[in-house]
């Protein structure tokens, strides 16, 4: 039996359900209480076509919460290729330019101090996350 399972940007319906399903899973694996996301938020993510479908959406979800501080995700929280509005390719962003040492300690924490971990949910290199360890002076904290 063959089961057709259209895509993601096919199913819009389906990612308000998804979001719910992830912030539970996110909240429980990184001890978080993130009770929600801004509406702005939910019309960026229902805007998007989702190339990389449930998995992507699951990866920004991981992504904005260990970027977030508070108890709802903004857009600040998203990468910014989700709003359309940044027209860079992906291979040429540079996530870490905007990255803030509080956002860098929460991801650190969260991943128990895996810097590869930390790089592939920050998406950026190892190389570029040990040089922001260095300029943050994390080398301490971080286990380096």
């Amino acid at each position: 039996m063959v089961i057709h399972l259209p895509p993601l940007r096919e199913r819009k319906e389906d990612i308000p359900f998804l979001i719910d399903h992830f912030l539970g899973f996110f909240n429980k694996k990184f001890n978080r209480s993130i009770a929600g996301i801004a509406k702005e938020v939910l019309d960026i993510l229902m805007n998007y076509d989702w190339p990389g479908n449930i998995r992507e959406l699951k990866h920004v979800l991981e992504h904005a919460i260990l970027l977030s501080s508070g108890n709802e995700l903004k857009p600040e929280h998203l990468p910014k290729d989700l709003s359309g509005t940044d027209a860079t390719p992906a291979q040429d962003r540079q996530p870490a330019r905007v990255l803030t040492r509080e956002a860098l300690i929460n991801a650190l924490r969260q991943t128990g101090g895996n810097k590869a971990k930390t790089a592939r949910i920050l998406k950026m290199s190892r190389a570029t996350l040990y040089n922001k360890i260095k300029e943050f002076n994390l080398q301490h904290e971080s286990g380096g």
